[in-house]
């Protein structure tokens, strides 16, 4: 019996986790073309590649002709039009982190 209930604390344990890392994820970057940055959290730019992760509080900027598509672990994908400054962040509501989009700058869809 005190095995069963250790297994099911070692498990529940483990789920949680999982869930916990699963809505964690940060957003991946699925397409990119034209010019296309990311502004790091210490304001430096970067060249945005496929395969590249948005991490909370990191900014996209596209130019005249950048085009970027990100998808986030729910396989929602965003795409953000030329001409855009987008930032990817966390916040808390009401006790529970949520992502935060804001679009300064162009749009998103």
């Amino acid at each position: 019996m005190k095995t069963y209930i250790g297994l099911s604390i070692v498990f529940g344990v483990f789920l949680l986790f999982s869930v916990q890392v699963l809505f964690s994820q940060d957003a991946e970057v699925v397409y990119a073309e034209g010019e296309v940055d990311l502004k790091d959290k210490k304001g430096e730019l970067f060249w945005l590649e496929i395969g590249d992760y948005l991490e909370n509080g990191e900014t996209v900027i596209t130019g005249y002709d950048g085009f970027a598509e990100i998808e986030k672990g729910d396989f929602s994908i965003l795409k953000i039009s030329p001409n855009t400054v987008f930032t990817y962040m966390e916040a808390e509501i009401g006790g529970e982190k949520r992502d935060v989009f804001s679009c300064a700058l162009g749009s998103v869809a």
